[in-house]
């Protein structure tokens, strides 16, 4: 009779965690693809628009370089099979695709928690673990986003892993390297799966040298490796390669100190969240570079030392959980494109969440109330930033609010404007874009083209030009803006003369351009180019 009520306790808390992450993402639904990233992934790709066996084929066999930038550059072909099987289904439709992604969120959710439960206990507090770590805010950029899907869907098998690497299948050595290989064919971060089961197992208190968990350690980092080789090769093969942040690995450690702040800023204290994060490449050590290298060494060394004296490694587990993950995208060992993003730190909470738990541990007397106001919390913010996510104006003037110096933010902002009708907003969006801007970035650049665009068709020619002779020295190969300026001049019926001339250089500079060439021969047909 016990053993059925604890059985039915658990189901009920599962349940009702399910129910509560559900109610978290509803506000999330109803909105449609974000103009970051999602249009060219996912509304726009040709392998999607028509979808064919040919074109699931060529995402796992066709390493080109047109199917490759399709594709992102990454070798993840469990993800794009997941979104060719919808195309299949349903269509490229946006609802239905961030239901998908909530959907295997909550799979994921419910065989993390059965993980869990079987290295901790199935008991409140485990459960209370996992529902931190399901609840937290910094999981609505993957889950709310349909460019996230590759998040969501290594989470599934990232969770079945840790399962399965927890109970004692005699299959155990068969189906954890298989279940890590499907894991990291949606998402390169999860090469690290090895080590926290090295980290999971301490948490179960486990041995480490035992024959049969050795073997699956191997077998997992064998397959692991030969996967990460292989994605890396085919992103080199295309030429998606980085220089270090500040142009060497010093640099990149100057660097990364205070996005490792941040980060952990992020895990306690969830309010810089943001789709865009302004990292400043250093070449010199700052406060916050010595703060942020120190923390992350000082803390490696304190649970080194409490594992050590107290035979108690569930400190080092936290540690662990939290910093390994981040590894891969740390710009040491590999160089990413961004050096931080809210979904870096997709399994780190983890980390974060093993340490509350700990903390909790020692308060048991007020644990029950402490867990209660903590799940809420985060609840609600995961609440807020899903209805974010739902919109792309709503999104942006977020993340326009949380950086001051970068002009992706605004930029992305004015192109949601734009997409609503509203000049006057886009307009005063791109103007914020190229006020921040300082690197004459492709944001930028965009965005001088637009506000041109914008402003000449209300009839503002001369601050259109204004714009585009700004940025014609800032960009001089980029043939657009220097057509856009001939244009707008040719409009102007006093400067006839000049656009003429203009053209003639536009043609003579850019003789592949075919608009510039198009426009010339049809508004000065019988002058000589």
């Amino acid at each position: 009779m016990k053993r059925t009520s604890t059985t039915t306790a658990a189901q009920f808390r599962l349940v009702l965690l399910l129910f509560l992450v559900f109610l978290a993402y509803v506000p999330s639904l109803s909105g449609g693809f974000l103009n970051f990233d999602d249009p060219w992934m996912v509304s726009e790709n040709a392998l999607y628009l028509k979808p064919s066996l040919a074109g699931l084929w060529d995402t796992w066999t066709d390493f080109g370089e047109q199917t490759r930038l399709l594709l992102g550059a990454e070798y993840l072909p469990l993800r794009d099979t997941s979104v060719w099987i919808e195309a299949q289904v349903y269509g490229l439709n946006p609802q239905l695709m961030r239901a998908t992604n909530l959907a295997i969120y909550l799979v994921a959710i419910a065989t993390m928690t059965h993980a869990m439960r079987r290295t901790l206990g199935n008991n409140w507090r485990t459960d209370f673990l996992v529902a931190l770590f399901a609840l937290h805010p910094i999981h609505a950029e993957s889950v709310a986003w349909i460019t996230g899907r590759k998040d969501v869907l290594g989470l599934l098998f990232f969770g079945l892993a840790l399962l399965v690497h927890a109970g004692k299948s005699r299959h155990r050595k068969v189906l954890v390297p298989l279940l890590v290989a499907g894991a990291q064919l949606s998402k390169v971060l999860f090469v690290v799966t090895v080590a926290i089961f090295v980290l999971q197992d301490l948490l179960a208190k486990r041995s480490l040298v035992e024959k049969r968990q050795y073997q699956v350690y191997a077998r997992t980092a064998v397959v692991s490796l030969a996967i990460v080789f292989w994605q890396w090769s085919v992103s080199q093969s295309v030429g998606m390669t980085w220089d270090p942040p500040g142009g060497s690995r010093l640099h990149a450690a100057m660097t990364m100190g205070p996005v490792w702040l941040r980060y952990l800023q992020a895990l306690f204290f969830p309010s810089n969240l943001s789709i865009v994060q302004e990292v400043a490449s250093l070449t010199r050590w700052s406060l916050p570079s010595i703060v942020g290298v120190t923390v992350v060494l000082f803390g490696l060394v304190g649970a080194l030392y409490v594992w050590r004296k107290h035979a108690n490694a569930r400190f080092f587990v936290a540690w662990g959980w939290f910093f390994l993950p981040l590894v891969p995208v740390s710009q040491l060992v590999v160089f990413v494109q961004h050096s931080m993003a809210d979904r870096y730190l997709l399994i780190s909470v983890m980390g974060g969440c093993i340490f509350i738990h700990l903390l909790l541990e020692e308060h048991r007397r007020f644990a029950p109330i402490l867990a209660g106001v903590l799940c809420a919390t985060l609840w609600a913010t995961t609440m807020h930033r899903a209805l974010l996510f739902s919109d792309n104006i709503l999104i942006f003037q977020d993340a326009v609010a949380k950086t001051e110096h970068d002009a992706l933010a605004p930029y992305q902002l004015g192109m949601a404007w734009e997409a609503e009708k509203n000049d006057e907003a886009a307009i005063s969006s791109y103007a914020v874009a190229l006020e921040r801007d300082h690197n004459n970035s492709e944001s930028a650049r965009r965005a001088t083209n637009n506000i041109a665009k914008l402003l000449a068709r209300r009839g503002d020619l001369t601050g259109a030009e204004h714009y585009l002779r700004e940025g014609q020295p800032r960009w001089p190969s980029d043939p657009k803006l220097f057509g856009n300026l001939a244009e707008v001049v040719r409009r102007q019926p006093a400067k006839r003369a000049e656009a003429l001339m203009l053209y003639r250089q536009l043609v003579t500079k850019f003789p592949h351009y075919k608009p510039g060439l198009q426009r010339f021969n049809a508004y000065f047909p019988h002058v000589a180019r």
